[in-house]
């Protein structure tokens, strides 16, 4: 608590002194958020000419409840999006599923934790309403299975004291290497089903999926009704600070170095986005 609490001041610190002069531009969405659903249709001007298009941002949450016919516990993370211009369509997307077969909890002492994690690496299609499919995410998929293995070393002795260091090591095997991989949602926006070559399907649940005209703020953590990034969002990664997957309220939206874990790297990402 003592850690978190000199981090805070730490953060507000440095944000007071920079008087916010670093944000970082590609945090900002490109115009006022609307959060209805629906594409955005409009045009653009090429060689006089007016180009229509459309265009569509899709952001997801999910629970994994099942790896094959295994009881899991995971969770599903997407940020896409869509532009269809001139008959042709960009896409873009980013996802992340963890799931843990394991019912292993942090321990005082020595203890090892381990989990599964999928990435998309490179989207092909992405798309609405495709074939009574809500959303539809195609492409290449690295699969890894990571362990961490936490050690406790304790040194001094009881006439000076004693102080104990905590050291976590962390292990990444391969389990699928550039495979291709699906990412149905269906049911309403309620259900989703990703399918990965050489992996047993993820089953689970949709807990949040919004779709919107501009860019989702990624630095944006917490859930005030806003998309500029405030301290509210560093109280909110303070809170969980230390947690990785398994471990406290890990949430993989707010490991921005993807190394499992919420750190100082985290907090001074969002500080650096932190607008007036």
């Amino acid at each position: 608590m003592k850690m978190k609490k000199a981090l805070a001041v730490v953060l507000l610190a440095v944000i007071a002194i920079s008087s916010l002069s670093f944000v970082v531009a590609s945090a900002n969405a490109s115009g006022p958020a609307n959060r209805g659903w629906g594409w955005k249709a409009g045009s653009w001007m090429r060689k006089g000419a007016a180009i229509p298009f459309q265009r569509s941002w899709v952001r997801l949450n999910g629970i994994v409840e099942m790896w094959g016919t295994q009881e899991v516990n995971g969770s599903l993370s997407v940020n896409a999006r869509t532009v269809y211009s001139d008959e042709v369509t960009h896409e873009t997307a980013f996802a992340t599923a963890i799931w843990s077969n394991t019912t292993n909890t942090r321990q005082r002492g020595n203890f090892s934790y381990s989990f599964y994690v999928a990435r998309l690496v490179d989207a092909n299609v992405t798309a609405l309403n495709l074939e009574n499919v809500d959303f539809f995410v195609n492409g290449t998929w690295n699969v890894f299975n990571v362990t961490m293995q936490q050690t406790i070393i304790k040194s001094g002795d009881l006439e000076s004291g004693y102080t104990v260091d905590r050291q976590t090591k962390t292990a990444i095997d391969p389990i699928a290497n550039k495979a291709y991989g699906e990412l149905n949602v269906t049911d309403n926006w309620t259900k989703f089903v990703l399918s990965i070559e050489g992996v047993d399907e993820l089953n689970g649940v949709v807990t949040r999926a919004g779709m919107r005209q501009m860019i989702f703020n990624k630095f944006k953590v917490s859930e005030d009704g806003t998309d500029k990034v405030c301290r509210t969002d560093l109280t909110v990664l303070a809170g969980i600070y230390g947690a990785r997957p398994g471990w406290g309220s890990y949430d993989s939206n707010m490991d921005f170095n993807c190394d499992y874990k919420i750190d100082i790297t985290d907090l001074t990402t969002v500080a650096s986005n932190v607008e007036a």
